[in-house]
């Protein structure tokens, strides 16, 4: 499994011996197949009669039993084992959807670790404490390696759920005491390599893992990925901002473009992709490293890097674009910079998915296909309403290839169709916006020519596009727009920002036009009882 390690190979067969119960082995055995059997040789034929039963025949199973088995042990802390089949279980259900069930699922995984005081493994073994002490333990350290690694499994999956669902994380980053996981191989060969703690200042992750020696693709992948929640705190705020506010959040993404900055230079240069065709096969001999979860790491590091520069840039790009916008040779040159530092990042993305196996969906973490979506909705923005100088055959053929990425991953993981519909709608959602733009411009040099000819004035043609901001405004909504599957009516969301699409028009008919498809850009909300339909629709916009 290339998404996480969690259990050593040798080690597997010792927990049967201390189960209660065939319950317990039946929830794990079940919940580990509920991953393998997605690679069952049946399943690369549907016209092959299956040998194997699906996925969710095994999830089933798992879900039933672990709630037996935990029920079974009331208020006393169950064993490892049974949260490590909770995690897959989670997993499941994560890369499926992020549905009300997927997340209940997930939060009780996450308690019972905290029950299991996961978070506070490493409480003891501060900077200042005596490493040479643990370091002697090789048996213990191993064993409590176990449990860091199923934490940071349920932490990866809370970062990714919470950025979906618009809401705050279960695992509370002033609380964890946990070090990051250490090489798989120095784990499975019980060889020590000390670690440190995921510190809460950004600028200061970086150099705490570098300082351990740690390099553990893992770790430095989740170095990586606590940026995007920090990034996203600070872009996707619902609460009203001022001047002051905005001038501070930009200088915080700053911060944390130069985190990321020193993060990636700072991590072991094995890790780095550096344009090198990865093919995803398995390891030659047993000496050989496998190569499969090397190029998984490598694949994985490279996307969510691209992520967090994303992130940053295209809030930077579009609030810039929406305090000034002028006509002006120096402001369309600075446009077109803009518009092509903006479109490096999905290009990157586009790169090494190019240079990756086709199969490669299949061994890499599925989460990472949300990243992708925006990877093909900027191409969308920039086929649309990017400037003239941008190549409008280029960003088609990104377009496809992020396309059929996201949907063989889709595929593959049994993962809810509602990327490629959302793609759909943003793409009509810019050419509406276009349209209506030329057609108020017409109007408009048709009073202009008018008046003119009455004057004895010249005028000037050309047809105005719809403002950039305006259009952007249905990307910048909330970087959890592809996984929407709730209606404008279940949703929280701040109003004032599509303020941009309602400049072009003060007709009542053409503003309720823009708002009856509202639902098709909004994220997950809050809350249902937030925002019921009957306010949302009885509203007098």
């Amino acid at each position: 499994m290339t998404s996480f390690t969690l259990f050593k190979p040798n080690g597997i067969e010792a927990k049967f011996l201390y189960m209660r119960s065939q319950i317990e082995a039946e929830a794990l055995v079940a919940a580990m197949f509920t991953f393998s059997a997605r690679f069952h040789s049946a399943c690369k034929d549907p016209n092959r009669v299956p040998t194997c039963p699906p996925p969710s025949y095994f999830a089933d199973i798992a879900s039933k039993q672990l709630r037996s088995a935990l029920d079974s042990y009331e208020d006393t802390t169950p064993p490892l084992y049974l949260l490590q089949a909770s995690v897959l279980d989670a997993f499941y259900h994560i890369t499926r959807n992020v549905r009300s069930k997927s997340w209940t699922v997930l939060g009780k995984a996450i308690r019972l670790a905290y029950d299991m005081k996961l978070h506070l493994v490493d409480v003891h073994s501060g900077p200042d404490s005596n490493m040479g002490n643990i370091a002697t333990d090789v048996a213990r350290w191993s064993m409590l390696e176990e449990r860091r690694r199923a934490w940071w499994a349920l932490w990866e999956m809370d970062v990714f759920a919470s950025a979906i669902r618009r809401l705050p994380m279960a695992i509370d980053g002033m609380q964890n005491f946990t070090f990051l996981p250490v090489p798989d191989q120095n784990w499975l060969e019980c060889d020590y390599q000390a670690s440190c703690f995921l510190s809460h200042d950004p600028s200061q992750r970086w150099k705490l893992l570098s300082k351990t020696g740690n390099t553990s693709p893992k770790a430095w992948f989740i170095v990586i990925n606590s940026l995007v929640q920090n990034a996203r705190l600070l872009v996707y705020n619902p609460s009203p901002t001022t001047n002051d506010a905005n001038a501070s959040k930009e200088e915080n993404l700053t911060l944390i473009a130069n985190a990321l900055y020193c993060a990636t230079t700072s991590m072991p240069t094995k890790l780095v992709y550096e344009g090198q065709y990865l093919d995803f096969k398995t390891k030659g001999s047993p000496q050989d490293i496998n190569c499969r979860q090397y190029h998984s790491d490598i694949y994985s590091i490279h996307i969510m890097t691209q992520f967090v520069h994303f992130m940053i840039d295209h809030h930077l790009f579009w609030s810039q674009d929406n305090k000034s916008h002028s006509d002006d040779d120096s402001s369309k040159s600075s446009d077109f910079s803009s518009w092509f530092k903006y479109m490096k990042v999905p290009e990157k993305m586009v790169a090494i998915i190019r240079n990756s196996s086709h199969e490669h969906v299949k061994y890499v973490n599925p989460c990472l296909t949300n990243a992708l979506w925006f990877a093909a909705a900027a191409q969308t923005a920039c086929r649309i309403i990017g400037p003239p100088s941008r190549d409008k055959m280029l960003a088609p053929s990104n377009y496809d290839l992020l396309e059929l990425t996201i949907e063989r991953g889709l595929s593959f993981w049994g993962s809810a169709d509602v990327l490629k519909p959302r793609l759909a709608r943003i793409e009509a959602g810019f050419r509406s916006l276009t349209d209506r733009g030329s057609r108020t411009q017409f109007t408009e040099n048709l009073a202009s020519e008018d008046n003119n000819a009455r004057t004895g004035g010249s005028s000037t043609a050309g047809v105005k596009q719809p403002t950039t901001q305006s259009c952007l405004d249905i990307l910048s909504v909330d970087h959890q727009v592809p996984l929407s599957e709730t209606r404008a009516a279940t949703m929280e969301t701040d109003l004032t920002s599509f303020n941009g699409m309602l400049h072009e028009s003060d007709d009542p008919a053409a503003l309720q036009l823009i708002f009856d498809g509202l639902e098709n850009f909004l994220p997950y909300g809050m809350d249902e009882t937030f925002w019921p339909s009957e306010r949302f629709y009885s509203r007098k916009f």
